[in-house]
């Protein structure tokens, strides 16, 4: 019975897999063969490095640099901001802890930059998840509350958890 669980479950992630593939392979076709705006572009980059970050972090990490290119090149901070933060997740990934502090204090100034407060709340948020995943409840402990603190001025009851692994 738990072989056959198994066999299942496996079976379901690779055809998870094989459609999230199929997926990204039409954003990515559409990147290469479509005239797009540099928003678009930025836009396309974003989602596929969502994607890929699940299953290949290098690729991941090429569509985040590609989208971020554009975004400072565009002066774009919150679209930087997001960039960075995907850079965050991305250096977590391969526990290089102080890289992704650095890229996600960098999100965090292009958000404050654009004063895109609902971006700032989000990574505050990622951050202090990071501390609580570190057992640094302390500092943990300040960045919820001033996620908090921006999410009670937007009005947001609730906020959901970005996904800092």
């Amino acid at each position: 019975m738990k072989k056959l669980l198994f066999i299942a479950l496996l079976s379901l992630t690779a055809l998870w897999i094989a459609g999230q593939t199929a997926n990204v392979d039409s954003l990515v076709n559409v990147l290469e063969t479509q005239k797009l705006t540099n928003r678009e572009q930025m836009d396309l980059y974003y989602k596929i490095y969502e994607v890929y970050v699940l299953y290949d972090i290098e690729k991941a990490s090429e569509y985040a640099q590609n989208g971020l290119i554009i975004a400072e090149k565009e002066k774009d901070k919150t679209m930087a901001s997001k960039f960075h933060t995907a850079f965050g997740r991305i250096y977590n990934t391969k526990s290089d802890y102080d890289t992704a502090l650095i890229h996600w204090e960098k999100a965090l100034d292009f958000a404050k930059s654009a004063k895109d407060e609902e971006q700032e709340a989000a990574i505050y948020q990622g951050i202090g998840i990071f501390y609580f995943r570190q057992q640094k409840y302390i500092s943990a402990l300040d960045f919820f509350l001033k996620a908090l603190s921006l999410n009670e001025k937007l009005g947001k009851k609730r906020q959901c958890q970005p996904s800092y692994e």
